[in-house]
């Protein structure tokens, strides 16, 4: 066999694994009445970047009910953090107050920061934080430990910080009833 026809021969097959960083899921505009061909796949690869619940997800380390319990603490803390942003009217006055007061809290907002009382009132007080720290602000579970233990068992920490989340997902899904074990 030449190089070149063994070259060809590499480029028809099918990568094996994914790179890191990449998910699998289901193509959205996979069309079922045709024929599966390459512009018509079922599955194509989704760059997760530095999601962590995707990142546990895929590699199995989670469940889909710990992955979903993630996800809508994620979409409490947004409403609860951010809350009423609004577009700016340029047509609208603008009149200088002095003393101007902020305006109340809108009803989604108070709602998202019960929720997250809540929680804190249910899972107690280490789950909470270490969901506010990854879920909320972003930190990976790598830099929870590096931070924690200053060098020494660096990887113990992590698998413990690791094994931690896992149990806070765990006891998100069972809160809100996603869990699939019994």
């Amino acid at each position: 066999m030449s190089f070149m026809a063994r070259k060809r021969g590499m480029k028809n097959r099918k990568p094996t694994a994914l790179p890191q960083g990449f998910v699998e899921v289901d193509n959205p505009y996979f069309q079922r009445g045709y024929a599966e061909t390459k512009s018509n796949v079922r599955k194509i690869p989704v760059a997760v970047g530095n999601d962590v619940l995707w990142g546990m997800l895929s590699r199995n380390q989670i469940d889909r009910a710990q992955f979903d319990a993630g996800r809508e603490y994620q979409r409490i803390y947004e409403r609860a953090t951010i809350g009423g942003v609004k577009a700016i009217d340029p047509g609208k006055v603008k009149v200088d107050v002095i003393g101007h007061q902020p305006a109340p809290p809108s009803n989604d907002v108070i709602d998202a920061e019960s929720k997250l009382k809540e929680i804190r009132r249910e899972l107690g007080p280490t789950y909470p934080v270490l969901l506010l720290r990854v879920l909320g602000e972003g930190e990976s579970i790598a830099q929870l430990a590096a931070r924690s233990c200053k060098e020494r068992n660096l990887d113990f920490e992590r698998k413990y910080l690791g094994r931690q989340f896992k149990e806070a997902l765990e006891c998100l899904a069972d809160l809100w009833g996603l869990t699939t074990r019994r």
